[in-house]
């Protein structure tokens, strides 16, 4: 419901365009741009919103049961307190431009330039270094090694595991032949897995699929890998040949974000490598 309706406000932006194009009156267009635009930002933040609040709940469960301290409603504070300062900062830059046709003068402009990247510098450092700690509690607490780049290697649940942290630059091109960068930053977890059956699973829209055909649907009736994987919303996922592999695109900066990462994946090739057993005999 909500992808159709976040479909219906994109499709009315682009006719905003078209009726700008036809010389149809601006007042009109205008209303079309507005309602489309904020209509379209309104529902990918509910989509955001809806699956930060899904993610923190299935945490939140899955601490529960290995004696972590993790509340999703202070996640879900937190995640809200990120679209206000967002809101804050868009006012504060609007005021200045305002200031600045005021008074004629730049100097408000660039003072709001100098604090912004200030303040991103330092709430960047602050966050990767909560970020660190928490990464070298939920290494300390496995016998895991650590390295400070983000970077977790050992053996987890009789398994080879490695966690870390990486940046991805995206690349787009601007209407002029120009191209732009922005970079985000991603959460990769990997384990080993016995897979003599040479299984392949893969997560495709929203829904777990593999070959055999029945491997997918057979793992998720033996298990609850459904849900924490829908709760996950991994934008890579799945099993090739003796690896299972998650990605994500966030920095994890909670430990207990972590545990429930690391056992779904291991989780995982257990399933596998069970089922596999059970299939030969």
């Amino acid at each position: 419901m909500m992808r159709h309706l976040g479909r219906l406000f994109g499709l009315l932006l682009i006719a905003s365009f078209v009726l700008a194009v036809a010389e149809i009156p601006g007042s009109v267009v205008i209303a079309c741009a507005v309602v489309g635009l904020v209509g379209l930002l309104v529902v990918e933040n509910l989509l955001t919103w809806r699956q930060a609040a899904a993610f923190y709940r299935a945490v939140e469960q899955h601490a529960a049961q290995h004696g972590l301290v993790y509340y999703s409603r202070d996640h879900l504070r937190r995640h809200a307190l990120q679209y206000g300062l967002v809101a804050i900062v868009l006012l504060a830059f609007a005021v200045s431009i305002a200031l600045n046709v005021l008074f004629a003068t730049v100097y408000f402009v660039c003072g709001f330039f100098i604090l912004g990247v200030i303040a991103l510098i330092v709430i960047e450092l602050r966050n990767r270094e909560r970020c660190k700690e928490a990464w070298r509690r939920f290494a300390a607490r496995h016998d895991l090694a650590f390295q400070d780049r983000l970077r977790i290697k050992g053996i987890y649940q009789d398994r080879p595991l490695l966690i870390e942290s990486f940046t991805v630059r995206l690349f787009a091109s601007s209407s002029r032949g120009g191209t732009g960068s922005t970079r985000a930053d991603h959460t990769r977890v990997l384990a080993a897995v016995n897979n003599p059956g040479d299984y392949v699973l893969y997560w495709e829209k929203g829904r777990l699929q593999g070959h055999p055909d029945t491997l997918a649907q057979d793992i998720l009736e033996m298990t609850d890998l459904g849900q924490r994987l829908t709760a996950a919303a991994p934008q890579h996922f799945g099993l090739d040949d003796e690896i299972v592999f998650l990605e994500i695109p966030k920095r994890i900066a909670e430990e207990a974000e972590l545990q429930f990462l690391a056992d779904l994946v291991c989780d995982t090739a257990e399933a596998v490598e069970v089922l596999y057993i059970w299939q030969r005999e």
